[in-house]
Formats: structure tokens, sequence, C-alpha cells
């Protein structure tokens, strides 16, 4: 008779209680790749073109670091459609926080061959920098690589030319539309 009781119990709970789902997040290893420690932008790109360098199309890298700048986790965030990009920061941040990353670094591919970063690419960076504040979880750099392998372009390096703090967010978050890059 006891159990006839506990089942009438959760069948009333079912009818007074909307179900929910629940989830288990797992990260799967796709490969084990050895890297040194991101110290430059040099060591950065040479991962990047190692990984993206030769794709057809954009491919955009998020690199997890720990508090040593080691590569924890590796993860191709986004492969750019023929002519439209659109990427939201759960996409970047969710292998960072997955991987308890101390900070970051990112990188993409310019299949045409040039590294200069597009309006977009610089703005996309801004929108970055200034989420990764908010959350914690610093950006070290973003760099550019194309098929030739002797040129990369490293955004931090060129940060004064494009007016950005690596150190400090530039904007707040008041426009829900300001969430959206690249």
């Amino acid at each position: 008779m006891k159990k006839l009781k506990t089942l009438e119990q959760s069948v009333s709970l079912k009818k007074n209680y909307r179900s929910i789902r629940m989830y288990e997040i797992e990260q799967v290893l796709d490969e084990k790749l050895s890297y040194d420690p991101i110290r430059n932008s040099d060591t950065l790109a040479t991962v990047a073109r190692n990984l993206i360098g030769n794709k057809d199309q954009e491919n955009f890298l998020v690199i997890a670091l720990n508090s040593k700048n080691e590569v924890i986790g590796i993860h191709i965030a986004h492969v750019r459609q023929l002519n439209s990009s659109l990427m939201h920061f759960r996409e970047i941040f969710k292998i960072l926080i997955m991987c308890n990353a101390a900070s970051y670094a990112l990188a993409h591919n310019h299949p045409s061959g040039t590294t200069v970063p597009s309006e977009e690419d610089v703005q996309a960076t801004v929108r970055i920098i200034d989420a990764g504040h908010l959350i914690g979880i610093p950006l070290i750099d973003h760099v550019i690589v194309s098929k030739d392998f002797t040129r990369e372009y490293s955004i931090r390096k060129h940060s004064v030319i494009h007016g950005l703090n690596f150190s400090k967010p530039s904007t707040t978050f008041t426009d829900p539309r300001s969430l959206h890059i690249l």
C-alpha cells in the first residue's frame, strides 16, 4: 500500500508543477596538442597558423589560457559564411568558463591573404575586450593570420592605431544590440 501512495503523490506533483529539463555539460577532447605558453603575438600567431592558416573560410579561434599563459583549451567558435558573420559573446565565453580560463587570446584567418583587420574586426575586438572585463577574463591579444606564414597582424600591437585599450573596458553595456559581434 505504501508504494501506491508514493505513486499517487508523484502523479499529483506532475499535475501541479511544470517539468524542468536538467542538463549536464561535458567537455569532449578532440585531440591533444602541445604548445609553448603564449608570451607574445608571434607565439599566438604560430598556434593560429597551425590550426587555421590554410583554411579557405574564415575561422575564429578562442584560446583559453591559465594563469601562466599556457594553452588549456582551443575552440573553433565560428566559421564565417560567404557574406555574413554573426557571433554572440556566449560562443566565446562558454569555452573560457568551461576551461576555467584566467585569460584568453583570439585568432582568426583571412583566406584572402591580407592580414589587415577590417573595421568590423576592430569593433568586434573592442566589444570582446569589454565583455571579458565584465566577466573577469581579460583578452591578451587578437591576431589575424593568413596562408602566408610570414605575415600576421596583432591587434594588441597596433592598439594605439585603433584606439584600443586592452587594460580597461571602453563602454558600458547599456544597448543590448551591442552584444552581437562580428
